[in-house]
This record gives structure tokens, C-alpha cells and sequence, in this order.
């Protein structure tokens, strides 16, 4: 997949022939899904190359302040759209010379000139331009003129409602990883690097911990202990994952921890992604490190049952769902 960073005063490049997926694309749910999907079976169905096209950041903070936690980084995200055969990926990052272009020039300089699109496919809530002026009604009338098929993909709902990368975001800061994780079909996901911790997991109750730093743009689950997955070199392992402090060893620092269900030896600076797979129980304070140790033996347990039994239905990271 041909990737595209475009940044602030850079120009977007030309393209010959695209059939053009439009959206923010934070979570790639079930319902982003489906929009890339329809520009990718026409792109192949057509002799062009799909295109999506996506905002780096969330437009929210450049518009209106607010501070908006992504539930994938772009790396992330580039990947999933690569596991689906998506032919390139223009990512930009939204500032104010971007969200002051009208409605018009963003049809006629991207849609049409650079992307020289030949379908386009948005969800039924895209806005575009200017104060969000343009929008998916006015994109199909505009696209009509230069011979643009343009598709709107309804909403997908299922038994609570529309599924929306805000209504994902809130069930992971509530901990709901698995239900999160079914709307995305997908494990929700946080990655690093391994860094040094205080040894009390592996020199005191026997369970060593791979430990990464707080993400500070991403979303991350609530506190609590996770059923995980841990991506290591090319190879996955089941895991249980702390997220929030430790107060039997009475340490509060934040911190997001994980034990992996195999003896990897020395891991530090090593890149780990931990796939959250579902909630296992609150952090609590236990009366000994012994009865802490016993806890973790059942949390271990029911992470290697999981990871035998269910993980492979909506992991592994290379799926292209």
C-alpha cells in the first residue's frame, strides 16, 4: 500500500483513476468497514486503485478545543486498511487552512483534481468544508458533474444503537474491551515500548511484567486486569495486562503491565502490542504479595483458556477486518 503523509502547507499529490473512501476513520468499525470496502471492490472491479483518504488527528480539537482520545494510532490504523487491500492511504493532518476550505474547493482541488475520483463512497453523516457546510447529499449532486459515482453507506446498528467511534471509545474507558471489540470486530489494541518497571512482579510473586508508558493520545481501557494477547517479534502470547496502580505494593502510578503466559527472557526496549481481549476484574488491595500471587495464578488461567478457546475468532492483528 502506497502511503501519503500530507502536512500542513504541503501540496496533496496527484492521483490517475481512484475510487475514493471519505471519513475521519478513528476506529475502522464495522460501519468504516463498510465504506472501504465498497471503494476497494470497485477499484478492482474497474481497472483503479481504491484511495482512503483520512484526518491524522481529530478535528474536534482544531475546531471547537476539545481533547479527543484516537482508539488507533495512524500506524495502526494504516495497517488495517493494508490488511484490507486498500491501495493507498493519504493521511492528513486537519488544521485551520483545512477546515476553512469551502465546501467546494475540497470537491474540485481533491476530489476531483488530485484524487481524479471515479467513485466515492462516504457514511450517511460525512461532513465536509467550511462550518461543515458540505455533505452527502451535496457530494453526490457536485460529484454528478464530473461523472463521479458516489455511494452513501447507511449507519450499522445493532441492538443499542448506531455504532460510532465515540460509542467505542466510552466502552473502553469503561473497561467493555469485548463489547468495544465487537463492534470494531477486532481487538482494541495499545502499543510500545518495554521499559523498565520495579522488579516487585518478578523478583517477589514470581510473575514478570512487560511494562509500557501511558499513551497520551490514544485511548486506554479503564482501570482494572485484562484477559490480553501480546504481540511480540512476530509471535502472539496469551497475557493478562494491570492498567492503573498497584496498591498492594502501594505504588498509585498509572501504569499499564502485563504478564506474559511464556518465558521470553529479557524483553526490555522491545516493541509489544497488547491486544485487550476482555475484563477480568477491578484493581483491589490484597491483604499479602501471597494471596496477590494466588489471584494471578486464577487471572493467568483464564487468559491461556480464552487465548486456546475464543482469541482466534476476532485476533489476530493481521486479520482485515
Amino acid at each position: 500500500m502506497q502511503i501519503y503523509r500530507i502536512k500542513s502547507g504541503d501540496q496533496m499529490p496527484r492521483f490517475s483513476g481512484t475510487a475514493v473512501a471519505l471519513g475521519r476513520f478513528d476506529a475502522l468499525h464495522r460501519g468504516h468497514m463498510i465504506i472501504i470496502g465498497k471503494a476497494i471492490e470497485y477499484a478492482k472491479r474497474n481497472g483503479l486503485k481504491s484511495l482512503v483518504y483520512m484526518f491524522e488527528n481529530e478535528p474536534d480539537e482544531i475546531v471547537s478545543g476539545k481533547c479527543v482520545k484516537s482508539v488507533n494510532t495512524v500506524s495502526r490504523r494504516l495497517e488495517i486498511l493494508e490488511n484490507a487491500g486498500a491501495d493507498i492511504a493519504v493521511v492528513q493532518r486537519f488544521d485551520k487552512g483545512i477546515m476553512n476550505m469551502s465546501r467546494d474547493d475540497f470537491i474540485d482541488k481533491y476530489i476531483k483534481e488530485a484524487f481524479n475520483a471515479k467513485f466515492v463512497a462516504v457514511g450517511f453523516n460525512y461532513r465536509f468544508g467550511k462550518m461543515a457546510l458540505g455533505n452527502a447529499e451535496y457530494l453526490c449532486e457536485r460529484c454528478r458533474e464530473f461523472g463521479a459515482e458516489v455511494f452513501v453507506a447507511d449507519g450499522v446498528s445493532d441492538n443499542i444503537g448506531i455504532i460510532s467511534s465515540t460509542r467505542i471509545r466510552e466502552l473502553i474507558a469503561d473497561g467493555r474491551v469485548d463489547a468495544a471489540a465487537e463492534l470494531m470486530e477486532r481487538y482494541f489494541s495499545v502499543e510500545g515500548n518495554i521499559v523498565k518497571g520495579s522488579h516487585i512482579g518478578s523478583d517477589r510473586l514470581g510473575f514478570p511484567t512487560a511494562n509500557i508508558v501511558f499513551p497520551q493520545d490514544c485511548a486506554v481501557p479503564g482501570d482494572g486486569v485484562y484477559i490480553t494477547a501480546a504481540h511480540i517479534d512476530s509471535a502472539v502470547y496469551p497475557a493478562i495486562t494491570n492498567v492503573g496502580g498497584k496498591p498492594t505494593v502501594s505504588e498509585s502510578e498509572r501504569l499499564i503491565e502485563t504478564h506474559i503466559c511464556a518465558n521470553l527472557g529479557e524483553l526490555y526496549d522491545k516493541k509489544i502490542c497488547i491486544e485487550f481481549c476482555g475484563f477480568i476484574r477491578r484493581i483491589k488491595k490484597f491483604k499479602s504479595l501471597d494471596e496477590l500471587a494466588n489471584q494471578l495464578k486464577k487471572d493467568r488461567a483464564l487468559s491461556e483458556k480464552f487465548f486456546s478457546d475464543e482469541y482466534k475468532r476476532l485476533g489476530t492483528r493481521g486479520n482485515n477486518k
